[in-house]
């Protein structure tokens, strides 16, 4: 295992770490009502399966620097992080869905589209005939047979992107309006700082490089790299601390514990 890939392993490590702290700590809290309850259990989700996916990236990258390069059990890590974040994000959506409309009902034909898109993510993978597995310096990624047209892999490419980088991005601007309705402090401080954390968390790693491209603007540096995910730590730091702020954020900012 060289020293390259230290950070590829211990920035993920910090994300699961403080994924699943969040998660955990966020079942402290209760609703006496079953449906908000669920919904709760939902935004719970969405922090608990972030960190499983996180966690299959950083075992495979393990794996495969350890020798271990086994095709099939690359692929089933490799699909199984997928799944585990789209589910993650069904949850978050649903979550705000019943937020704003009141109802489970929309967050189930959510779970239909969903469930088509890890439909057609497998059948993608399996068309394109995998062949091997690499080490890339942030994680590993498929080698395969077939190739898709270059006009379609740049609309795949995007789709993609956008499937993963929006929602959250939708998620920041919806915690954003919820904080406008708030009145108490504390709960509009909360929103406003998770509204934000996940702005920085996967808007940078996912919008800018799309709203760059028709610039020439490179997203693929060390440099970028390295930052993006250091920003991203920072900004689940913050949202956790809005949940569950230590004393001295407490004072600082006026803000009580979420339980």
């Amino acid at each position: 295992m060289t020293d390259n890939l230290i950070p590829a392993l211990v920035i993920p490590s910090i994300s699961v770490f403080l994924c699943l702290l969040i998660g955990m700590r966020l079942g402290e809290k209760t609703y006496p009502d079953a449906a908000d309850g669920r919904a709760w259990w939902h935004y719970r989700l969405w922090w608990l399966l972030t960190a499983a996916g996180a966690l299959v990236g950083l075992l495979a990258i393990a794996l495969l620097a350890l020798g271990v390069d086994n095709l099939w059990l690359h692929l089933f890590l490799s699909t199984g992080g997928s799944i585990f974040v789209l589910v993650a994000l069904w949850g978050l959506l649903s979550y705000l869905l019943y937020i704003y409309s009141g109802r489970h009902r929309l967050g189930a034909a959510l779970a239909v589209m969903y469930a088509a898109m890890i439909l057609s993510v497998l059948y993608i993978t399996f068309w394109l005939g995998p062949v091997s597995v690499r080490l890339d310096p942030w994680g590993t990624a498929i080698n395969f047979q077939n190739t898709l047209a270059p006009n379609v892999l740049l609309i795949y490419s995007l789709s993609l992107t956008l499937l993963l980088g929006l929602p959250p991005f939708l998620a920041a601007a919806g915690f954003f309006v919820l904080s406008m309705r708030v009145k108490e402090h504390s709960p509009k401080l909360r929103a406003r700082v998770v509204s934000l954390g996940l702005m920085f968390l996967f808007g940078v790693a996912y919008i800018l490089p799309v709203l760059f491209l028709p610039f020439n603007i490179q997203t693929n540096t060390p440099l970028w790299q390295f930052g993006t995910r250091l920003l991203g730590q920072l900004a689940l730091l913050a949202i956790y601390w809005a949940y569950f702020p230590p004393a001295f954020v407490q004072k600082a900012f006026k803000i009580d514990p979420l339980v």
